[in-house]
């Protein structure tokens, strides 16, 4: 390990100056080890081993690389590392912080990092790589110290969860219980298949979340003590999943510690039976907490088929008489493109729970994924059999909808046509014309 020169200026304080080596996991195939750079994020890859790696590869293997185990002055090609493709955004603090902590899970990377270095200073927990970026709200948690994230399995593999364990402050301390503890400790969950909201203020924002309080109570010594400040946590999984143990070490105020065991079948049940805070309202039909494109049962699906059998009236709204007109819906342009021009059609994805597909005179030419915002249709070069008509589709479990149509016409061709029906519609009123005169002359005859 050798020493190497780093730019000090985007660190305000100079103890920031240097690589704290904060993150190593494994992500795609690769071994990602992520770094503050001197106050500039970055990730590398180890390309090849060498030998000082063996005591590093040892502490990852024993988990027992801490934030600020390590701290590593360094030439990267002389460690065999290289730098990653990968964003260091929201993997890697700006310095040293306890507040860091990064899960993988499978394609997914979960993180409690700000993304930026001076602003953003309310901690989040975040799903950063993977499916959908989500986060929660700035009011989901006050002032929280993160301790662990976890992923936890159940019965079902669509509801699996990622358990985030947490200390915030205790919003009943003070004034309104004098008693009450000025922090407490938290267990939240989020669904792994949580895609976000439909609106677009919560399109980004986590919609399965919950979080509940841990309790841990020494009762059997004379005086009950309550241990309420979380500090590390430990997870021994089990072939089934409701008997996988969560162990727990918390402190109380007077310096004392404990160890609470929690099994994941009682936390599980907590969240799904317990009340919601300060609501006294009916049970929604998607309850907290529930993945929503798994929540709707059978016998809802089929009662809403039913209802879409019904008969409804076919005059509802009124007809025109251009007959082209009635052929194109009222939400279609027309669009003119030139030959051999560039053009995108936009299709805003409206819901992170559907699919988007964009057709060609009914032929599917692109698709798009849940989890995005836009799903764009590029023509890299306008060829005359590019032309005609483009919709996008949305496809949600059984529900399909048209998005947007779009009309691509050749200008040439078009100032044609509108040629033409000008010729058309100037020729028309003199017939008329000459037909108006005919009567005339056939009623001054009769009259005569």
């Amino acid at each position: 390990m050798k020493r190497f020169d780093v730019n000090t200026s985007e660190c305000e304080d100079q103890k920031d100056a240097v690589n704290y080596l904060t993150f190593i996991g494994k992500y795609q195939g690769k071994v990602l080890i992520c770094g503050t750079n001197a106050c500039k994020p970055t990730c590398w890859n180890w390309v090849r081993p060498v030998v000082a790696s063996s005591s590093l590869l040892g502490m990852l293997a024993g988990g027992d690389l801490g934030i600020s185990s390590l701290v590593l002055f360094f030439c990267p090609l002389q460690v065999g590392l290289k730098k990653s493709n990968i964003s260091a955004q929201s993997l890697a603090p700006f310095g040293l912080d306890n507040n860091s902590l990064v899960l993988i899970d499978g394609k997914d990377i979960y993180s409690t990092i700000r993304k930026f270095q001076y602003n953003g200073r309310i901690p989040r927990f975040r799903r950063v790589l993977g499916a959908a970026e989500l986060y929660t709200s700035d009011t989901v948690m006050k002032n929280p110290q993160f301790v662990k994230i976890a992923p936890i399995k159940q019965e079902e593999a669509y509801n699996d969860k990622i358990y985030f364990f947490f200390r915030e402050d205790n919003p009943d301390f003070g004034s309104n219980n004098p008693l009450a503890p000025k922090k407490i400790s938290r267990v939240a969950q989020v669904c792994k298949g949580d895609k976000g909201g439909n609106g677009s203020f919560s399109a980004a924002k986590w919609t399965t979340l919950l979080k509940s309080m841990l309790v841990c109570v020494d009762s059997d010594t004379n005086k009950v003590r309550n241990f309420d400040q979380l500090q590390d946590v430990f997870i021994v999984e089990s072939e089934q999943w409701s008997e996988t143990k969560i162990y727990g070490l918390f402190q109380n105020e007077w310096g004392y510690s404990a160890v609470c065991v929690y099994s994941v079948d009682d936390i599980s049940k907590r969240f799904r039976t317990s009340p919601l805070k300060n609501y006294s309202g009916k049970t929604p039909a998607v309850k907290p907490g529930q993945v929503k494109s798994r929540a709707l049962s059978k016998r809802f699906i089929i009662t809403v088929l039913q209802s879409l059998n019904h008969d409804v009236p076919q005059n509802i709204c009124p007809t025109s008489n251009n007959s082209e007109g009635n052929s194109r819906s009222p939400y279609a342009k027309e669009v003119s493109v030139a030959l051999h021009s560039r053009y995108f059609m936009n299709c805003s994805q409206e819901s992170h729970y559907a699919n988007y597909t964009w057709f060609h005179n009914d032929r599917p030419v692109a698709h798009c994924n849940s989890g995005h915002r836009h799903c764009l249709h590029f023509i890299d070069n306008m060829t005359a059999e590019l032309y005609g008509k483009y919709s996008c589709v949305s496809t949600e479990d059984w529900f399909n909808q048209t998005v947007i149509t779009e009309y691509l016409e050749n200008p040439a061709q078009g100032s044609r046509e509108r040629q033409e029906k000008s010729i058309g519609f100037a020729s028309t009123p003199s017939l008329s014309f000459w037909l108006g005169l005919l009567h005339m002359i056939a009623i001054v005859f009769i009259v005569q």
